[in-house]
């Protein structure tokens, strides 16, 4: 749990130094913005045997490549992972909707987003 938490600190506070280092001039502590540090700590959470922080970290490096990197392409890799263990978590799938479609990939959106719909079940009489 602790790669997971201080991972996503480290890496959090390593963007902000990078992007807005005026933050830090109003006593923000930049010894915690490390963000090789948040993604190493990451890394080890995605390899946890505990399912919740690994599932955890792995939704985190999602959305970290897809909103702050603004790369959709890494992201989409981290997205697959999180289908493949769960396939009908919305959550996930809308997230690789959004994905999908930042990538240009309509006929994945497409297909993708008709998967999200159940399908009904026939009731026998």
């Amino acid at each position: 749990m602790y790669n997971f938490i201080a991972g996503m600190y480290y890496s959090l506070g390593g963007y902000m130094k990078k992007e807005h280092p005026s933050l830090f001039l109003f006593g923000f502590d930049s010894k915690f913005a490390d963000q090789e540090k948040g993604y190493a700590l990451l890394t080890m959470g995605t390899m946890s045997e505990n399912l919740q922080v690994q599932t955890e970290s792995i939704y985190f490096f999602m959305k970290l490549y897809f909103e702050v990197e603004n790369d959709p392409h890494t992201a989409l890799k981290y997205s697959e992972k999180l289908i493949d263990k769960f396939p009908d978590n919305l959550v996930f799938r809308y997230n690789q909707l959004l994905i999908l479609r930042a990538r240009d990939l309509l006929k994945d959106w497409k297909k993708n987003f008709l998967n999200l719909m159940p399908v009904p079940k026939k009731i026998h009489s």
